[in-house]
């Protein structure tokens, strides 16, 4: 990781910050927000791009806000030590002042999220934006150069913005917040996302946080177990197909797919011979049936 720390060293300006969030979202480093594609909640014969608040160590902005439930204080405090030391492993300088620094900047992000309720509202979280409108939705912070730096610009002409309200807070936040503060928080959140990949001390003083400290988990997954769930989550159809060409042969699929026939051939006699069902309803049921989607073992 010295190359990225070097990058993230190498910031001379905030007006930089847009570019290094670019270049981290796409190795997989936290930043204030995540972007992502996926069909249109309007328009689901599309795809849409969107961008939602992000950018926490701990799961939900109540770890950083709430301070009447002494179990969030905690983890507040534990939390704290963790960056801290996390950053002293990876030879960061003043690594304690370095985590207070990242704990405020991200309060300070906890504060203008929005609140899990409100994120259950899929009128209020859908917000088409015009790529070349983001600029003044958030001011202070460089949209036209995010873009181009992740592939986005050209290839659609708008966002769909997630939670206006944080990403106005957001701009001004590149603006107020120290650069050294940003840097911390880049350093920290590097060396988190990649610590499963470190030596083990990296991988110890990790798991002590997010394992043990967050969610009670007294020991690590053995490394081999670990290894699996990489491979899997990063390749899983390659590791799929090679897993069924072992263990799941065409015979037995075509022998699955004959019993899914045979189930869908009684469902249908049944419903042409229910009394209680009437015409229509039966027709759509037999409509439904025919649309159900068979996937056995493996895509086709």
């Amino acid at each position: 990781l010295k190359g990225e720390l070097a990058r993230i060293d190498a910031l001379k300006s905030k007006s930089g910050l847009a570019a290094l969030f670019a270049h981290l979202n796409r190795i997989g480093v936290t930043t204030p927000y995540g972007i992502g594609v996926s069909p249109d909640i309007r328009d689901t014969t599309h795809n849409a791009a969107g961008v939602d608040q992000g950018g926490l160590g701990m799961p939900d902005r109540d770890y950083y806000i709430k301070d009447d439930d002494p179990r969030l204080v905690d983890i507040r405090h534990r939390y704290l030590k963790a960056v801290g030391a996390l950053l002293a492993l990876a030879g960061q300088p003043n690594a304690r002042a370095q985590a207070k620094s990242v704990l405020e900047l991200e309060t300070r992000i906890a504060r203008a999220q929005w609140s899990r309720t409100q994120l259950r509202d899929p009128v209020k979280t859908y917000n088409k934006v015009a790529l070349t409108a983001l600029d003044a939705a958030t001011p202070g912070y460089l949209w036209q150069t995010y873009l181009a730096d992740t592939g986005v610009a050209g290839k659609t002409d708008f966002l769909i913005v997630g939670e206006p309200s944080y990403f106005k807070a957001f701009g001004e936040m590149v603006q107020s917040e120290p650069l050294a503060a940003w840097k911390s928080y880049l350093r920290w959140h590097l060396i988190a996302d990649f610590a499963g990949y470190l030596p083990k001390a990296f991988v110890d003083a990790n798991f002590q946080f997010y394992g043990t400290d967050l969610r009670g988990t007294v020991s690590i997954r053995p490394r081999w177990k670990r290894g699996v769930a990489l491979v899997d989550g990063s390749i899983g159809e390659g590791l799929g197909k090679l897993y069924v060409a072992r263990y799941f042969p065409p015979a037995t699929k075509a022998r699955m797919e004959k019993l899914v026939d045979n189930l869908l051939a009684t469902y249908r006699k049944d419903v042409t011979q229910l009394d209680w069902m009437g015409p229509e309803t039966r027709k759509r049921a037999l409509e439904k049936l025919a649309k159900l989607y068979r996937k056995i073992g493996y895509p086709d």
